[in-house]
């Protein structure tokens, strides 16, 4: 009973924190800046930096929250339909901020949470019996587009100024590599809790379906999601140094700049607390949820724009 307790968030409350860590992470990017780019001020800056170290543990949270939705989901299809469509969306932003304000942020997260959602759907059909195996191969449409991303942003970074026109930002997976073992990582964490859990489940004289149904499978499970959440940034921020020039400090393959990105470590003591259930879940809610990372961007960029008079 002491553990069910302490388990106090579910996926709701999760997803809440995920999008005010996510908001603090976008003012951050308002206050370090002007949308051409120029400097504000020192005491900006520095408040902006710190909102940006702050908001760096809303990616692995929605990361996660991609897999448990991928986990938990009875139609893969419309799921990842949902997604593909605020991908479209987020597409089309970028493009109306470009053309119409000048502004050249053209990241599109929706594209990591498309890519990795649809891996894990493909794969998937690994683990139902009596299914065509040969269905896991469409995982290798996301894998490929991620790796060209990957490809892409390094080459830009490590050239220096190029840009690669045919495959704008827009459409690449923003967090590449990173996002793509973030999310599938959290995934395959439940297949670690599994192996974890089998003493138990041997010892008890009961099915791994019936122990996953305990609270302390849920403990188990995430503290396998924590595991894997700093193991996937560990691992990324290790990569980043990659041919680094101590003298310079230059890391030309560190196009994530992991060592700001390294602060989602932070988000895994949420984990820690998840309950594994749902909570509040309309079909309004789902919705205002996907939208809400465009029409927040759109509410600071007005807040911003009227405030600094740019």
């Amino acid at each position: 009973m002491e553990r069910k307790r302490r388990l106090f968030i579910n996926e709701f409350a999760l997803k809440i924190i995920a999008m005010v860590l996510m908001s603090i992470d976008h003012i951050g990017v308002f206050l370090m800046f002007q949308y051409n780019g120029a400097y504000i001020s020192d005491a900006a800056y520095q408040t902006g930096l710190i909102f940006r170290y702050i908001g760096r543990l809303a990616m692995p949270l929605f990361a996660f929250m991609i897999a448990e939705g991928v986990r938990h989901s009875k139609n893969g299809g419309k799921y990842l339909l949902r997604l593909g469509a605020m991908a479209i969306v987020m597409a089309i932003g970028v493009l109306i901020a470009y053309y119409g304000f000048g502004i050249t942020e053209n990241d599109n997260i929706f594209i990591d949470l498309v890519c990795g959602a649809g891996a894990l759907i493909a794969l998937k059909h690994l683990e139902k019996p009596g299914e065509n195996k040969l269905k896991a191969l469409w995982a290798l449409i996301p894998l490929i587009w991620v790796a060209v991303s990957e490809g892409c942003n390094i080459y830009e970074q490590y050239s220096g100024g190029a840009t690669i026109v045919w495959f704008p930002h827009y459409l690449r997976a923003a967090y590449g590599a990173f996002g793509f073992a973030m999310i599938v990582g959290l995934y395959y964490a439940y297949k670690l809790a599994d192996l974890v859990s089998k003493p138990s489940v041997e010892l008890n004289g009961i099915s791994i379906e019936v122990y996953r149904n305990t609270s302390d499978y849920r403990q188990k499970a995430n503290v396998c999601s924590m595991i894997t959440m700093v193991l996937v940034i560990v691992i990324f921020w290790g990569i980043s140094f990659i041919g680094y020039d101590s003298f310079s400090g230059n890391k030309p393959i560190d196009y994530l700049n992991m060592g700001v990105e390294s602060y989602g470590i932070l988000a895994a003591v949420f984990l820690y607390f998840y309950n594994g259930e749902r909570g509040y879940d309309s079909k309004g809610w789902r919705w205002f949820s996907y939208l809400y990372f465009p029409l927040h961007l759109v509410f600071l960029f007005l807040a911003f724009y009227v405030s600094l008079g740019l």
